[in-house]
């Protein structure tokens, strides 16, 4: 938390605010460093130093008009955490008042900040994604039935991946946002190599030419499936 405010102000109070709200362990920031210094080396003691030991501890800015103050709260999802920073920020914008600003910020919010970003672009990425793979299966299979028995081939992962995250009520994340286009990776690159070897476009494919490809490719497309299966579902 970056709390901006006229160096002339003093940070008397807020910690004890932030002390009070539900999920706050903890709270380090500029009140912390004087009192400790209090107990090193006195009241007296610690009004001449503090400003250097701020300074030099990262808690106050060198301008003086900046203070730093790190939240430790409990273990939460990422809705809660977010709610509880938004009501961090809120105690700590009521206790500025209208004489400074004030910033929730750290590795922790940037982190969330990610994951809302990946998460609220999954629809978007995986219909482009099913767009172009349409038009690339289109422009090799030239057949709209053999189209739609690609599609249906390539998003089956995709949709089995969706239910088992749903089954086991887990919510979106970046990794599971990432496994969804993993997967259409991985059935798309085999699905072209098995179209590419079952004959020249443009025309029906027989029976034979479909055992042709499955000879020629189904091992390796099998065997790296697995390969890649084992490695993500660790």
């Amino acid at each position: 938390l970056i709390v901006q405010q006229p160096p002339s102000s003093r940070p008397d109070g807020l910690d004890t605010l932030l002390l009070e709200l539900d999920g706050v362990r903890g709270v380090f920031g500029p009140e912390v460093v004087e009192r400790d210094l209090q107990g090193v080396i006195g009241k007296l003691g610690a009004r001449l130093a503090l400003g250097v030991a701020l300074r030099e501890g990262g808690r106050v800015s060198r301008s003086g008009d900046a203070t730093r103050w790190t939240i430790f709260t409990t273990s939460g999802d990422s809705d809660g955490i977010a709610a509880l920073a938004a009501e961090i920020e809120s105690t700590a914008r009521r206790w500025v008042g209208g004489s400074g600003q004030v910033y929730a910020c750290g590795s922790l919010l940037g982190t969330l900040e990610m994951q809302v970003a990946l998460t609220s672009t999954l629809a978007a990425s995986l219909g482009l994604a099913l767009l172009v793979t349409t038009v690339l299966f289109l422009l090799v299979v030239r057949s709209v039935a053999e189209l739609g028995a690609a599609l249906v081939v390539n998003l089956f992962p995709v949709g089995a991946v969706m239910l088992a995250n749903a089954a086991s009520f887990a919510q979106l994340d970046p990794a599971t946002v990432m496994v969804t286009a993993v997967v259409l990776g991985l059935a798309v690159d085999n699905t072209f190599h098995l179209l590419h070897a079952a004959g020249a476009h443009g025309r029906s494919r027989t029976r034979r030419d479909r055992l042709r490809a499955f000879q020629a490719v189904g091992e390796p497309a099998l065997t790296s499936t697995l390969a890649l299966t084992l490695g993500f579902g660790a």
